[in-house]
C-alpha cells in the first residue's frame, strides 16, 4: 500500500499530464480508460467532484471504523464574485482559488481516512472520519488561519455524524452554519451546527 506522503498531489497539471500521456499511448481504450479515472475530478483544482466524494464518504463511514464518528466541513472563499470583478477569473483562480483548494486537500492528505472535493465555484468540503465537533472546529480555524495568508477570508461551516446520520443531513446542517457565518458583519468566520445549535465558534 503506498503511504500518503507517497501519493502525488492531484494538481490541474497533472490532469492534464494523465490525459497526454493515455493520449501519446494511441489507443481509444487508453484514452477511455483515462477519461474514465479523470471524470471523478474537477478539471480546475483536481479535487474530487462532489458524486464521487460523496460515494467515499460513504464507502469510509460503511466501513465503521470509527462508531459513525466524523465531520464535515464547507468552506467559501468570502467575496468572490468581487474579487473576480475586480482582477479577472484567470488572475483570481491562479491567486485565490487553486491555493484554497490546495490548503483544503493538504488537510485532507495528511490525515487518515478524509476526503475533500470542489463544491461549487468558490466552496470546499471536507470530510474528517473519527473527528467529533471540537476537533473539527478547531481544524476550521486553522484552514480558515492558512487561507488568511493568502489575503482572502474564508467562513466555514461545521456539522458532525452521529452513527445513524446520513450525509444528506449532515450537509444541511454544515450550510446552515456556513449561512450564518457568511452573516456576520466582517465575514472570515467560523459557525458549528452543534447539539441543534448553531454557534459561532
Amino acid at each position: 500500500m503506498v503511504a500518503k506522503s507517497e501519493l502525488q498531489p492531484i494538481t490541474k497539471e497533472f490532469i492534464a499530464k494523465e490525459r497526454k500521456k493515455f493520449r501519446n499511448y494511441g489507443h481509444l481504450a487508453g484514452v477511455a480508460k483515462a477519461n474514465e479515472i479523470l471524470k471523478d475530478y474537477d478539471d480546475k483544482t483536481g479535487l474530487l467532484r462532489h458524486s464521487k466524494f460523496i460515494e467515499e464518504v460513504e464507502a469510509i463511514r460503511e466501513s465503521n471504523k470509527t462508531r459513525g464518528l466524523g465531520a464535515l466541513l464547507i468552506a467559501d472563499i468570502d467575496n468572490f464574485k468581487s474579487l473576480n470583478d475586480e482582477f479577472g477569473h484567470d488572475v483570481v483562480d491562479g491567486r485565490y482559488l487553486i491555493p484554497t483548494a490546495n490548503k483544503v486537500d493538504s488537510i485532507a492528505r495528511r490525515e487518515t481516512d478524509a476526503k475533500s472535493c470542489r463544491f461549487a465555484g468558490e466552496e470546499f468540503l471536507l470530510y474528517l472520519d473519527g473527528t467529533d465537533i471540537h476537533e473539527a472546529i478547531r481544524m476550521a480555524h486553522l484552514l480558515r488561519q492558512d487561507v488568511n495568508k493568502l489575503g482572502i477570508g474564508l467562513c466555514v461551516g461545521v456539522a458532525s455524524f452521529g452513527p445513524d446520520s446520513s450525509y444528506a443531513d449532515v450537509f444541511n446542517d454544515a450550510d446552515r452554519a456556513l449561512l450564518v457565518a457568511k452573516r456576520t458583519h466582517d465575514k472570515n468566520e467560523v459557525a458549528a451546527m452543534d447539539n441543534g445549535f448553531i454557534r459561532i465558534n
